[in-house]
């Protein structure tokens, strides 16, 4: 389930934005920016999603099926680069820095996935 807060925050009438996380003062298309950015890391890593057990299947095979661990590990950061690579792809002519947090931002979602 995606959240919704951008949309919220959207529902109301403003003209500058400062989020505290940043020192710039923001405007309306920035928070629309910023929710559309954080659904397609969303949505790229839940369409990466179905192939996760694929790709652990194979890195079991790769260390041997002696460590289950690691080829866990190592199926998350095929999905989390994936999906970092993808997103710098559609979004670093758009957002500044965001080549060096997609595979944050991504990695994220991933552990969201995973919990959920």
């Amino acid at each position: 389930m995606r959240h919704h807060q951008p949309d919220r925050t959207l529902s109301y009438d403003f003209e500058h934005f400062l989020s505290g996380h940043v020192s710039v003062l923001g405007n309306r298309a920035d928070v629309e920016t910023a929710r559309n950015y954080a659904f397609d890391v969303w949505d790229t890593v839940y369409g990466l999603w179905p192939s996760f057990l694929d790709r652990f299947n194979a890195n079991m095979e790769l260390t041997s099926f002696e460590n289950g661990n690691l080829a866990y590990r190592m199926t998350m950061e095929e999905v989390r680069d994936t999906c970092a690579e993808q997103v710098v792809d559609r979004w670093e002519d758009k957002l500044s820095v965001v080549d060096l947090w997609a595979d944050s931002h991504c990695e994220t979602v991933v552990l969201h996935a995973i919990m959920h």
